[in-house]
């Protein structure tokens, strides 16, 4: 049932419980290959603040490694690629944006590391737990052709952006990048149950068929408990017009949204989510109050508040909770203001 939603690109999915154990799923199975095509050393290329799960090989290559356990060693070779200048607009962001792409490049090749070039690169389109930051346009393109000329496989971590929150089953599918693996959990089963899956592509499915053994198996993966809630709420997507609602809900968020660049409140939206970033981690502990006595529930990572509504949201709502925010992230700044006029 997922495979034939790729269309044409994908003909293998190994399910698993949870996106920590999809991803580590996938990096396994990309390792096994490179491996099989005679590759000693496979280095990972990875977002600084991106986040992939939280077994220890995954803390590794999440959040610049900063909670990875040190007295555990790997021996991976991860390569971080910087992502803080444009993620917080330094000055120009166009031309951050560009510096961060090169990198990107360059990580992969391993041209900036004076190594072989890398053998895996995984990549989240939203980075969720940094606190929400959608990549400059180009990123997911300069992967994929980066990966292809170096022989790099790579993996789209969507267990956060998959299943219409970034506007369709899959983010890159829909915006044309094709990767090697694809990682969905979170709406698979609408919350309800455990349960994720590793999407691979035919290409590489092929080279997994020709290994003794693939080692991307759980003791409670895709038990029917489980792959019953997975088929309930793909027909609730298919059958209650959930998909086609799903750009409607886009829509209608970034368009609200403008209000933020009004304020001069910086802020990103990816598909159905937006992210208001504040300038303290206080300042985001108050919105999320201020919010909360409202009525209105969003997530608040570090100093930033995230709006993440359900996709069958009503337009009303979707404005209601936005002018809710917005309300509150006026009277702070006002707040910052007062405090600096008294100041002088």
């Amino acid at each position: 049932m997922l495979t034939e939603r790729t269309e044409s690109w994908g003909s293998a999915a190994y399910l698993a419980n949870s996106g920590s154990e999809a991803n580590e799923a996938a990096v396994g199975m990309a390792t096994q290959i490179q491996e099989a095509r005679g590759r000693s050393h496979v280095p990972i290329v990875v977002l600084s603040h991106g986040y992939h799960g939280s077994t220890s090989l995954l803390r590794h290559l999440s959040m610049g490694g900063q909670f990875a356990p040190k007295a555990l060693g790997l021996g991976v070779e991860v390569r971080y690629v910087d992502c803080a200048r444009w993620m917080h607009m330094v000055d120009d962001y166009a031309t951050y944006a560009r510096a961060f792409t090169q990198s990107l490049a360059d990580a992969i090749s391993g041209c900036s590391y004076g190594a072989e070039p890398a053998g895996i690169v995984i990549i989240e389109p939203w980075l969720n737990v940094a606190g929400g930051y959608t990549l400059p346009q180009e990123t997911l393109r300069i992967a994929e052709e980066s990966c292809r000329e170096q022989g790099a496989i790579l993996i789209v971590d969507e267990v956060f952006t998959g299943f219409g929150r970034g506007g369709a089953l899959s983010f890159a599918l829909a915006s044309g990048i094709n990767p090697d693996l694809i990682t969905l959990s979170k709406g698979l089963t609408n919350g309800t149950v455990p349960l994720s899956v590793t999407l691979v592509s035919t290409p590489i499915a092929n080279e997994l068929s020709r290994l003794p053994r693939v080692f991307a198996g759980h003791t409670m993966s895709g038990n029917a408990l489980a792959a019953e809630a997975a088929i309930a709420s793909l027909g609730e997507f298919d059958d209650h017009g959930v998909w086609s609602r799903v750009s409607r809900v886009a829509e209608v968020v970034k368009d609200a949204s403008q209000v933020f660049t009004e304020q001069g409140v910086g802020h990103h939206t990816f598909g159905t989510c937006v992210s208001i970033h504040l300038h303290t981690d206080g300042d985001a502990l108050t919105l999320s109050r201020f919010c909360s006595d409202r009525g209105v529930v969003a997530r608040r990572q570090s100093n930033s508040l995230m709006l993440i509504p359900a996709l069958t949201s009503a337009e009303c709502d979707l404005l209601a909770a936005i002018d809710v925010i917005a309300a509150g992230t006026s009277e702070i700044e006002l707040g910052r203001a007062t405090i600096a006029e008294e100041k002088n």
